[in-house]
């Protein structure tokens, strides 16, 4: 199963992947140090928000898998960031991220409206009045309005 796991992973075929490490989490306990299998199962959340894959990590690998939870959060790429965050903190490991680097790679890296807007609103979250003036450079972006005046005002008449 483990084999098999690792030849889905390598084809982007990401549930049967996480089926097959399932599989071999079950048949045998210590598939769970195994680093490749716990950054695929993470890269399935990363990528494709894989609900199976977050049961997994939760009732399988447990703390095990922080550690990639978290660097993974952090990543130069548009992810499914906030969800390895809840399972970071769901798995004992909230106390290692540092919530201000994920979100200004959420920042950096969020692509569609909807991403932006989130991006939008863990930045000023997590950064306070910090972040007025980097988000002031989104003027005009159609997809932050109004989201991003009301951000700004806020930020601004906040000490």
């Amino acid at each position: 199963w483990f084999i098999l796991g690792r030849a889905y992973a390598g084809a982007s075929r990401t549930e049967p992947s996480v089926q097959a490490y399932e599989a071999a989490l079950v048949r045998d306990p210590s598939y769970r140090s195994e680093e490749v299998v716990i950054s695929d199962l993470v890269s399935a959340v990363a990528d494709s928000n894989s609900e199976r894959a977050k049961r997994v990590i939760v009732e399988q690998l447990g703390p095990l898998a922080g550690p990639s939870l978290v660097l993974k959060a952090k990543a130069q790429e548009d992810i499914y960031r906030w969800e390895l965050v809840k399972l970071a903190e769901t798995v004992g490991a909230g106390t290692s991220l540092d919530y201000p680097a994920i979100a200004h790679a959420d920042w950096t890296f969020a692509e569609g409206c909807a991403e932006q807007r989130r991006a939008l609103q863990k930045l000023a979250e997590y950064f306070g009045r910090a972040a007025v003036d980097e988000l002031a450079t989104q003027r005009g972006n159609k997809c932050l309005e109004p989201a991003l005046s009301q951000a700004l005002t806020k930020l601004q008449t906040t000490r």
